[in-house]
């Protein structure tokens, strides 16, 4: 006689045999079958195995994470910080806190947006990571962008900061919504 069982757990709805010992037996997602208290001491002795899939979630997810955190702080710094300075502040100080904010926080966060992508793509979240790595490269270029780094001047070229800074801002502001969006595939893990 074949005993057929509910769907739930998955992959638990196969007939499993005859005779009534096998009514205590489990079909587990490994594709090991086996009794279920026997399953739960080899976990709690420390027995149980993790899986490649495990490892892969769990990589994905903390690279989800770290991008969250990223994307938390380049939406802080585009779409609050900015407007608020200039609405609080003359222009000629606004501008330039503005731009030693851009500088000295786009490339740590595109450092954050690269690791982020490295951990994605260990965890084989390739769209994640690719996209995750170049929104931080765009985003050390938009805070290199904002305040170069070296002072010296070109003869016959006029350096204009607030032109750098708009564009600076506007890098920012308009990556942040991708990188939402790769937060939510490396979260998904795609």
């Amino acid at each position: 006689m074949m005993i057929s069982r509910p769907a739930w757990p998955p992959g638990a709805g196969e007939a499993v045999g005859k005779g009534g010992s096998d009514l205590l037996k489990n079909r587990f997602r490994d594709g090991s079958v086996g009794h279920l208290h026997q399953r739960c001491e080899r976990r709690a002795i420390g027995g149980g195995t993790m899986s490649i899939e495990w490892i892969q979630n769990a990589l994905s997810g903390l690279a989800a994470g770290i991008a969250g955190a990223g994307t938390g702080a380049a939406l802080i710094l585009s779409a609050f910080l900015v407007p608020l300075m200039f609405k609080h502040l003359d222009h000629g100080r606004a501008d330039r806190i503005t731009r030693l904010f851009l500088s000295s926080s786009g490339p740590l966060i595109g450092i954050t947006f690269c690791v982020a992508g490295a951990l994605a793509l260990l965890g084989f979240a390739t769209a994640a990571g690719v996209s995750l790595i170049a929104i931080g490269i765009l985003f050390a270029m938009a805070g290199l962008a904002a305040f170069p780094k070296t002072k010296r001047k070109t003869p016959g070229v006029r350096r204009d900061f607030a032109t750098q800074r708009r564009v600076a801002q506007m890098m920012t502001f308009l990556l942040t919504p991708i990188a939402m969006v790769a937060v939510v595939l490396a979260a998904i893990g795609v």
